[in-house]
């Protein structure tokens, strides 16, 4: 589940099955792309991070959802200190207010998704992180998994790139037993 609108009947936070409420953070402001979504509750479970509006709204995404995350501190750089992420794709018909895509923009280009939990108890941000990032340890993305698998016959891993090109970990000692021969012969050898 990338992201979800959810809707509550004001009683807070319904748990999936087997979920657990790892920290709930009352008074939390979110800001999608710099527009205000609202105040609301965070809640920060084993499964997923949920966000429920005093209006009865909100939004669940999964861990792998959110690539990074981070405490922001600087009022330079945003107006409220608040745990800075960024998404992995743009939540569609979730938030209010769509950020625009130019169509023309390269991939390398196109604006990154960024989502700011802003707690009015500005504190309570490490305990937030920290809680943040040890669900989002329990909850992996699943796809590293095969990247990292298919990875293994990829050109430098396990081996190395050099002047000459990549050499595979089988060649090592060949490529160590060359290297000698060219010291010996600048050294008269």
């Amino acid at each position: 589940m990338p992201m979800q609108l959810i809707r509550d009947e004001g009683s807070g936070l319904t748990p999936l099955e087997g979920e657990e409420i790892g920290h709930t953070e009352p008074n939390v402001k979110v800001f999608m792309c710099d527009h205000a979504e609202g105040e609301g509750t965070l809640y920060l479970t084993n499964q997923r991070i949920v966000w429920l509006a005093a209006e009865s709204k909100g939004f669940a995404m999964d861990y792998p959802f959110v690539v990074l995350h981070a405490i922001s501190r600087s009022v330079e750089a945003f107006s409220h200190p608040c745990i800075y992420c960024q998404l992995s794709e743009m939540p569609a018909d979730v938030l209010a207010v769509p950020v625009p895509m130019d169509q023309d923009d390269d991939e390398d280009d196109a604006p990154v998704p960024e989502l700011r939990f802003a707690p009015a108890n500005e504190a309570s941000l490490d305990r937030i992180f920290q809680v943040f990032s040890e669900m989002a340890a329990l909850n992996p993305d699943p796809t590293d998994d095969q990247n990292e698998e298919d990875s293994d016959d990829a050109p430098g891993a396990g081996g190395w790139f050099t002047a000459d090109g990549w050499v595979p970990p089988d060649n090592y000692a060949a490529d160590e037993d060359a290297e000698e021969e060219d010291v010996d012969m600048t050294n008269g050898g």
